[in-house]
């Protein structure tokens, strides 16, 4: 299977929030959620090719997932949404 990545780079002043046309960031309890276009990532299924739009971006303090039963400060999940509506 081949993935591609073309994420849009976005950095943000520490401690304040970025407001433009383009995103908006949410504060919910012990985490952060950026939402807007963001990119996109396609891979090959049996064939065909499936795409997916980056839509919101989650920063998560502390981390909500553990490697090895460890946890870490912080941790970024990247939520897509498939361009074929399945």
């Amino acid at each position: 299977m081949e993935l591609s990545f073309n994420y849009l780079e976005i950095k943000l002043p520490s401690h304040e929030v970025v407001k433009t046309p383009d995103f908006k960031a949410l504060y919910l309890n012990n985490e952060m959620r950026i939402v807007g276009e963001f990119g996109k990532l396609s891979h090959h299924l049996g064939g065909k090719e499936i795409n997916y739009d980056a839509k919101f971006v989650t920063f998560k303090f502390p981390s909500e997932h553990s490697i090895e039963g460890k946890y870490f400060d912080a941790e970024i999940l990247i939520n897509h949404e498939t361009t074929e509506g399945a």
